[in-house]
């Protein structure tokens, strides 16, 4: 009765172990993913007090982000000026903003990222209405973080 309990415990145990095998690697795309998009957003929100220092800056003295900056911001990456930024745009722009940083490579992943986090109808392009809720919900949750 003792050997059928332990074999009983030791093929739980292979089993679990296999189990944990097969979804860790999911659990790791997630972890991967976060990491991802927490980049992002830093590197947008350094972006944009960049570019926010040219007009004032991004955040005034009542802790409110200017929405000059993130029309600055908006303008450089809205290329053709048609009110809307295509994954092109975006590309573009991120490259040009990651070369004057000189610390971030962008990959593909990085641009639609960046369009799932804007693009809030699903369209394929970001409006300045959503760019503006983008960048002020990032900057507000980097400026969260920092104080933290």
């Amino acid at each position: 009765e003792l050997d059928a309990v332990a074999a009983g415990v030791a093929l739980a145990s292979a089993l679990a172990y296999c189990a944990y095998q097969i979804v860790r690697p999911e659990f790791q795309k997630r972890r991967m993913r976060a990491a991802k998009a927490r980049r992002a957003r830093h590197v947008g929100s350094r972006m944009a007090h960049r570019i926010g220092a040219s007009v004032g800056g991004l955040v005034g003295a009542d802790g409110v982000v200017n929405p000059r900056a993130l029309d600055a911001m908006f303008d450089q990456f809205d290329a053709d000026a048609d009110g809307s930024v295509n994954k092109d745009e975006l590309r573009s722009a991120l490259v040009a903003m990651a070369y004057t940083m000189r610390d971030y490579e962008v990959s593909d992943d990085d641009v639609e990222h960046w369009l799932r986090e804007f693009d809030s109808n699903r369209d394929k392009l970001v409006s300045r209405g959503e760019f503006h809720v983008g960048m002020e919900r990032w900057v507000t949750e980097c400026a969260r973080h920092a104080r933290l």
